[in-house]
């Protein structure tokens, strides 16, 4: 009888679980491991600071999103599903990435429920024309991502 091989779970991050930002140490302690920096392939999000504080991602938008990529077990996706109030404030969703080295993948996204309320910050980090633009929560963090 052939054996089933688990399902590999990808998640891509924009923000306060990024390396060196304040939620990363859960995805240390999970046992994740980096895959590559990614962008969006849809540029179809708008990108805002949720009360200024943390960056929120939502559908509807001409924005491609910035951010990293790492494999995670399902006790990981538990997790973080957990942190980002899966599914009822952020809802995990599966799109697909262009990475620098890897190509093209499909991962898992978190995006806010709903419509960005005006008291939102928009993000000022963006680069490029309509279609292609890029948003990036820290630029400075960014400092060697790719062009696409």
């Amino acid at each position: 009888m052939p054996r089933t091989l688990p399902r590999k779970n990808f998640v891509f991050v924009y923000g306060s679980l990024r390396k060196g930002l304040h939620n990363h140490g859960l995805l240390d302690t999970c046992g994740s491991e980096f895959v590559d920096q990614a962008k969006t392939i849809d540029s179809t999000f708008t990108m805002t600071a949720y009360s200024s504080s943390f960056p929120a991602v939502y559908d509807g938008g001409t924005e491609r999103i910035f951010g990293e990529l790492y494999e995670v077990s399902d006790e990981c996706v538990m997790h973080l599903d957990g942190l980002e109030g899966h599914p009822n404030w952020y809802k995990r969703e599966e799109r697909k990435f262009d990475t620098k080295e890897n190509g093209i993948m499909t991962a898992w996204i978190y995006v806010m429920q709903g419509n960005p309320e005006p008291n939102h910050c928009k993000v000022i980090d963006i680069e490029g024309e309509h279609e292609r633009r890029t948003a990036s929560w820290n630029r400075h963090i960014d400092a060697g991502h790719f062009d696409t």
